[in-house]
């Protein structure tokens, strides 16, 4: 009995190396006729159905759509100033040339007082008015913290320990 089950299953071991797969129903062709229609190996077919992963003849690259090129942003800057060289460029109000593109907005901020070439985070600030008394008694404060404590003195100019001073 034993022998028998062994010569059985040596058949089917024959029937699925000649091609004949037993899996889903879709694959019970031959496999060399499933190779010419997909294009594909034997050796192929039988790890794809093995894996039980679909093969695609597209890559992911090829996959995805076509992506419309990204613009250049062009920086503000040139609005104010003319480019002389790869790292020069000379200011369109006073002439004057500067060498790169962070000193020429340096230089439009501080001499010509143009707030949009200015970061984002130097615009928003503003100035706080703050009664004297409340500034004296803060002052002490900082003084007290400083000597008792033996604090460094740029502790108290550090933005979270201002901040933090604001809402004593």
């Amino acid at each position: 009995m034993k022998r028998k089950n062994i010569s059985e299953k040596s058949n089917n071991f024959h029937e699925n190396d000649a091609g004949v797969s037993s899996g889903n129903p879709k694959s019970r062709q031959p496999a060399e006729i499933r190779g010419r229609v997909t294009g594909l190996s034997e050796n192929q077919i039988t790890n794809i159905s093995r894996n039980h992963k679909t093969f695609s003849g597209i890559s992911t690259d090829e996959n995805e759509e076509p992506q419309p090129a990204k613009r250049r942003r062009v920086s503000i800057v040139y609005k104010y100033v003319k480019r002389i060289s790869n790292s020069e460029y000379e200011c369109n109000i006073i002439r004057c040339t500067v060498d790169s593109n962070a000193n020429i907005k340096r230089h439009l901020a501080n001499v010509h007082g143009l707030d949009d070439v200015k970061p984002k985070s130097l615009s928003l600030t503003t100035n706080i008015q703050m009664d004297p008394f409340r500034k004296s008694k803060l002052d002490e404060a900082a003084i007290r913290c400083i000597i008792v404590d033996r604090r460094p003195f740029g502790d108290f100019r550090k933005h979270s320990m201002s901040k933090s001073l604001f809402f004593v």
